[in-house]
C-alpha cells in the first residue's frame, strides 16, 4: 500500500482524481461531515472545503484541476480551489 486516506463513512466510495502536467490531485470525504479534502501531490498541500450541510453525493474536478464541482441531495456547488 502506498498511502491510506482517512475518510468519513463512505459506502459509495466517493473519490475524485485529476492528473495533468502541473497537478496530481485527489479529493475525498473528510472525517468531518459535509467536508471534502483535496490533496495536491505535486506541492504536498491539502485543503478542506465545506461542500454542503448534507453528505456529498458526487464530486469531480474540471480538466485543469482548478474547480471542484460538488453535489448533495439538496445543493449543487462549484468551488474554485486554486
Amino acid at each position: 500500500m502506498i498511502e491510506s486516506l482517512e475518510t468519513s463513512k463512505n459506502i459509495k466510495g466517493l473519490f475524485a482524481s485529476n492528473t495533468n502536467s502541473e497537478k496530481t490531485l485527489v479529493a475525498y470525504l473528510e472525517t468531518k461531515p459535509g467536508f471534502i479534502k483535496i490533496k495536491n501531490y505535486n506541492s504536498s498541500t491539502e485543503i478542506s472545503i465545506n461542500a454542503s450541510k448534507s453528505p456529498p453525493a458526487f464530486f469531480t474536478f474540471n480538466n485543469e484541476g482548478t474547480i471542484l464541482a460538488t453535489a448533495s441531495e439538496r445543493v449543487f456547488k462549484i468551488n474554485n480551489i486554486y
